[in-house]
């Protein structure tokens, strides 16, 4: 959303206000199907990048009260046999997971829908880590939400799609920069 420069200089904490309606709103999406904390800090965003399903790579970025925290990104380069999107993710989330020292997200987000989504949930109901995960999908970057035994899609809109875009974007961006690293 487009700030002008005079509304930086009458509240120099702008930026901080807008990330933490950005966090509330989307804290007000899913408390309708989760039962969340009160407050959302830390997110983790999983996306997978391959061409041709050679040298695939996971990249997870995560962002605390909605910005980007670089030293908690992780690449996984996928070491693997089983060459899908859905196999990518389960390895990348079994060794994010295998290392706790990293901390726990408040909220996982996989850029991806039901499968993906579903895949997320399973491993880590198996590895008995309690995180709700959701999932993105185009092309309106609206949110996959599990609920009981189905799937509810909501859109996205205002401060919560800038928040979801942002971390969608840095997600792939990062992934698919070790990748082609990779390649």
């Amino acid at each position: 959303e487009y700030r002008s420069v005079t509304s930086f200089l009458e509240n120099p904490n702008l930026i901080t206000d807008i990330r933490g309606q950005e966090m509330q709103a989307l804290h007000e999406i899913l408390t309708t199907h989760y039962k969340l904390p009160t407050t959302i800090r830390r997110i983790e965003c999983f996306d997978a990048s391959h061409t041709g399903m050679v040298n695939p790579t996971v990249g997870m970025v995560t962002f605390v009260d909605g910005e980007p925290d670089k030293k908690c990104y992780r690449k996984f380069k996928i070491k693997g046999r089983v060459v899908d999107d859905l196999s990518f993710l389960e390895e990348a989330l079994r060794r994010r997971f295998a290392r706790l020292e990293w901390g726990k997200p408040d909220l996982l987000i996989i850029d991806g829908g039901k499968l993906q989504v579903g895949r997320a949930r399973q491993v880590i109901r198996e590895l008995k880590v309690k995180v709700p995960v959701v999932g993105i999908v185009k092309p309106f970057d609206d949110l996959v939400i599990p609920y009981k035994e189905r799937f509810v899609i909501k859109r996205t809109q205002g401060p919560a799609r800038a928040l979801i875009q942002r971390l969608r974007d840095e997600a792939h961006r990062f992934a698919k920069a070790y990748h082609t690293k990779l390649r």
